[in-house]
């Protein structure tokens, strides 16, 4: 549990959600925030954040609202929004194992890209 709930952990088993992995829920977010590795000009240039999880699979952060992404992963973390229709190309192109939505970074493990 974290302070918005029950977090939402989707298996894709590395393939488009639905097809070898878990579908997305009926009442998943029609857009969702996503941490990033450096702010840039053209979304085109994002790379979304990844995160190893203790059992070794690869987490991809995903976030309801915006100010539920700064709570979570801190105010100086970038961002990006992205309909949720798109995270299959991003899963496409970035594998991750597990979507995980509005999950809490604790502040002692968030990392902020250096300037």
């Amino acid at each position: 549990m974290n302070e918005f709930g029950t977090t939402v952990a989707i298996e894709t088993g590395r393939s488009q959600f639905g097809q070898g992995g878990t579908p997305l829920p009926k009442n998943f977010p029609p857009v969702v925030y996503l941490p990033v590795l450096r702010q840039v000009q053209r979304v085109e240039d994002a790379q979304i954040m990844l995160r190893q999880m203790r059992d070794g699979r690869l987490a991809c952060l995903a976030y309801s609202a915006l100010d539920r992404l700064l709570t979570c992963c801190g105010e100086d973390q970038p961002w990006m929004w992205t309909p949720t229709v798109a995270l299959d190309a991003l899963q496409q192109a970035r594998p991750f194992d597990v979507l995980l939505l509005d999950v809490y970074i604790p502040e002692e493990s968030r990392r902020y890209p250096r300037s």
